[in-house]
């Protein structure tokens, strides 16, 4: 029983037993454990899409307002890399392009590849061949330094990746 429930269709945060506020939640009532598991997994995918959400609308600010949208980051609890991040991997993923389940951070690690790269890797994401977030950044990294090499001079050198951790080893 260790997996979260099937995903709602809505990640509305309206709910009967649980209210949120910017103090944390608030647990109403006797929810039975199949509606905790429910009200998690939308945690779960809200916190996954948070960021891709975030870049979205800053991206659409700015090209709406211009930098007349640059006057509500510093509001925001970001560092303006972090922001900018944000908003580039929003551009190169837009919403036709999000996967089930795949965090931000995986996106981010992609961003610098081309779009066939970066659907390869996802492919292999979803798949469960890649399985760890270090992986996958070893394996963009390789991508992007080979990218630009010469294949007639190529040798190619024999490694092998921990599916679990990503490590690399050469032979």
């Amino acid at each position: 029983m260790n997996k979260l429930a099937k995903n709602p269709e809505t990640l509305s945060l309206e709910s009967p037993h649980f209210r949120y506020t910017i103090k944390g939640l608030i647990v109403t009532g006797q929810p039975t454990f199949k509606a905790c598991e429910e009200e998690l997994y939308k945690l779960k995918k809200i916190n996954t899409a948070c960021q891709l959400w975030i870049g979205m609308l800053l991206n659409f600010m700015q090209d709406k307002w211009g930098e007349e949208y640059s006057q509500v980051l510093d509001v925001l609890d970001y560092t303006a890399g972090s922001l900018a991040n944000m908003q580039s991997v929003a551009r190169q993923f837009p919403p036709e392009r999000w996967r089930e389940g795949i965090p931000y951070s995986y996106y981010q690690a992609i961003t610098s590849l081309d779009k066939e790269q970066q659907e390869k890797l996802l492919d292999e994401v979803e798949s469960g061949k890649i399985m760890a977030l270090k992986h996958l950044r070893n394996k963009a990294n390789i991508i992007r330094k080979h990218s630009g090499a010469s294949k007639a001079e190529c040798e190619h050198e024999n490694m092998l990746i921990c599916k679990k951790c990503g490590f690399i080893t050469f032979d």
